[in-house]
C-alpha cells in the first residue's frame, strides 16, 4: 500500500495543473479517477514553512474536507 502511495507522488500521468502561483512556487493539480466519483488533489512546492503539527491536523479532519473545498460532497478516511 505504501509502495502505490510513494508512486503516485511521483506519478504526474493523468494530472491536469489547476493553478500555480509564481511566487511562493506553488502547484495544484488534480485528477479524475478513472470510474469512480473520486478526485485526487495533489500539491507541490518547491519549499514551504509549514508547522508538522498543524499540517498533520489538517490532513487527519477530513471529515471537514466537505466544508473547506467547494463541490466536495464526501470525504472519507481511508
Amino acid at each position: 500500500m505504501f509502495e502505490e502511495i510513494r508512486n503516485e507522488f511521483d506519478n504526474d500521468q493523468g494530472y491536469v495543473q489547476v493553478s500555480y502561483d509564481s511566487k511562493k512556487k506553488i502547484k495544484m493539480s488534480v485528477k479524475k479517477q478513472e470510474g469512480q466519483k473520486v478526485i485526487t488533489m495533489k500539491m507541490e512546492a518547491e519549499r514551504m514553512e509549514v508547522n508538522l503539527f498543524n499540517l498533520v491536523a489538517m490532513i487527519y479532519e477530513v471529515d471537514l474536507y466537505t466544508s473547506w473545498f467547494p463541490f466536495c460532497k464526501k470525504s472519507l478516511n481511508v
